[in-house]
């Protein structure tokens, strides 16, 4: 998607992982055709010239995993065709459809691990006998 921003991309691609945890849901953004700095007219209110810059931004969801900036610059250009097919192909996620299929994800994460707390519970007591 074409965008435009007062400050210039430092770098191709940024992964977007908070926190940075193994396995954990994250997205690369990738930074192409950039050019600039452009710049603005001068506004009716006298306000100065104001540069900027556009730039294609594609986002692309993965695994965070702890080699992945090293995978993505290794072979960049198919991430890059793999972000941008991601975007031809349909509308990306909102930021609220993204956090509410992270929540269920997360919900279903802590029923498996509270019921595999209770089976060690349950073990740890003596098995079947005391429930």
């Amino acid at each position: 998607m074409r965008t435009e921003s007062n400050i210039r991309p430092s770098v191709r691609f940024e992964i977007e992982a908070l926190p940075p945890k193994e396995g954990a849901a994250c997205t690369v953004v990738f930074y192409d055709n950039i050019s600039g700095p452009h710049e603005r007219p001068a506004g009716m209110d006298g306000a100065d010239p104001e540069a900027y810059y556009q730039y294609d931004r594609y986002e692309v969801a993965t695994a965070y995993r702890e080699n992945l900036a090293q995978s993505v610059e290794a072979s960049f250009d198919q991430w890059l065709q793999k972000a941008k097919d991601a975007e031809a192909a349909g509308e990306q996620p909102t930021e609220l459809e993204a956090l509410q299929s992270e929540v269920e994800k997360l919900r279903k994460e802590n029923k498996e691990m509270s019921d595999t707390i209770d089976d060690l519970i349950i073990a740890s007591l003596g098995g079947d006998d005391f429930v």
